[in-house]
């Protein structure tokens, strides 16, 4: 004996509105939660920016430095004054020399 069914008229309308249904949950889902989502990118974002202000004022730094490099004359820089300055500031002495450092008077 064969029995015959008549399939469900709604079938193939539920197959479809269930995988469109997973197919958007599978997006939402990627939106706030996955790899790529949208708060590691606004995340990286501000990080990116801050980087870029840092690099900004070192920019403005090495500038400054490079001016003051360029200032500097050989006929106006003392070499004894200089040399007194970068043993003080990089405490550099020879094997025979003692540095003595004095507070200085502000």
């Amino acid at each position: 004996m064969i029995v015959l069914r008549k399939d469900n008229p709604y079938k193939g309308a539920i197959t479809l509105a269930t995988i469109c249904l997973l197919i958007i949950s599978y997006f939402i889902f990627q939106l706030f939660i996955g790899k790529y989502n949208m708060l590691s990118t606004n995340k990286k974002k501000a990080e990116l920016q801050g980087l870029i202000n840092e690099y900004e004022l070192n920019k403005a730094d090495l500038i400054l430095y490079e001016q003051k490099i360029k200032a500097l004359d050989h006929k106006n820089i003392d070499e004894d004054v200089l040399e007194g300055e970068m043993k003080k500031q990089l405490y550099y002495t020879k094997t025979n020399e003692i540095m003595i450092i004095l507070p200085s008077k502000k």
